[in-house]
């Protein structure tokens, strides 16, 4: 049996996406998947179970990257064809069965309308697939027997960018005497273009305590996952990262303001979410202007929102569903 899987160029978007994946991979074991991406999600699909091929499509003008799509998969008879792009180039391809992604406009979350596009509610489980040499990076990074807040300050727009002081003093509150995470070691992540952004946040929190992974030549994305499956907490903006961690099953506060939390809040076994007092509608009047949204957002709230994350995951092995839970402290 042959699969062709057609998923997201976006990171976040990508990872939601794998809950269909995986269902996939359980319901058809001996099947020979390929993995069609985009260039900037593409390093997330490298270790998928049963992976014959992957294609990496690349942004072109106009059709032709879907051109390129459509010459790489037509000479193959496909027993299954998912389209979670909902491009016409599935449609044009041969396939037993197909699946293809139309828009929703319903207030459910993006991993929900996802499973939909399959009919089956249960496809929300997201994960990710690593190596052992990712898995054993991961280890040996992460200072032994100590715990690891993991931070993601930076965002790919500065509207919903919470301010880099204010990720500083939310995790020295955490691991500072009397914190919910007292000792810990703060792993921080962003890409490394985004190091100017946030180098404020890593200056901030003691030498002794971060571990500043931004740009880190041994860590990539996989590497990156293979930490937050390793972390007791992480707090991150509405990103991609958010999403792995999520995955992960690490307990994952997602901060927002003027992205809509009920589409898009951090999808895991112990997820939660804490924003702004404004909402999203308010927050989106001002999206020209080029400048931070979340200054509404405390770290009061934060740290609040984190302690109680930790204490639902401690009392109850968490299982919320996979929705985040809104924590409103």
């Amino acid at each position: 049996m042959r699969i062709l899987f057609i998923t997201s160029s976006r990171i976040g978007d990508a990872v939601l996406t794998t809950g269909v994946l995986a269902k996939l991979i359980e319901k058809y074991p001996q099947a020979r998947i390929t993995v069609a991406s985009g260039d900037v999600s593409a390093p997330l699909f490298q270790h998928v179970p049963n992976l014959e091929r992957f294609i990496e499509f690349r942004k072109k003008s106009g059709i032709g990257r879907w051109i390129d799509l459509w010459k790489q998969t037509v000479g193959t008879k496909w027993d299954l064809v998912i389209d979670m792009r909902g491009s016409a180039t599935s449609w044009f391809l041969f396939a037993k069965k197909r699946y293809v992604w139309t828009s929703n406009r319903s207030s459910n979350h993006r991993a929900e309308h996802i499973a939909a596009v399959i009919g089956d509610p249960t496809a929300t489980t997201t994960q990710l697939w690593t190596s052992s040499t990712q898995e054993n990076i991961a280890d040996k990074l992460l200072p032994k027997g100590k715990k690891i807040l993991a931070l993601a300050p930076a965002a790919n727009w500065i509207g919903k960018q919470w301010e880099a002081d204010k990720f500083a003093e939310a995790a020295n509150q955490l691991i500072g005497k009397g914190g919910a995470l007292e000792g810990a070691t703060v792993a921080v992540f962003a890409a490394p273009h985004e190091k100017g952004m946030i180098q404020s946040t890593i200056d901030a929190i003691p030498a002794g305590q971060c571990l500043d992974l931004v740009g880190h030549k041994d860590v990539d994305l996989l590497t990156a996952y293979a930490i937050f499956k390793r972390s007791d907490l992480f707090i991150g903006n509405d990103s991609g990262l958010m999403h792995m961690a999520a995955a992960s099953g690490c307990p994952t506060l997602g901060l927002f303001g003027p992205t809509r939390e009920n589409n898009y809040g951090p999808w895991g076994r112990c997820t939660a979410v804490v924003r702004t007092p404004e909402s999203t509608d308010e927050l989106l009047k001002r999206k020209d202007e080029g400048v931070c949204l979340m200054g509404g957002l405390t770290v009061n709230k934060v740290v609040s929102g984190a302690e109680e994350l930790l204490r639902l995951a401690q009392a109850q092995d968490a299982d919320y569903s996979q929705g985040p839970q809104k924590i409103s402290a």
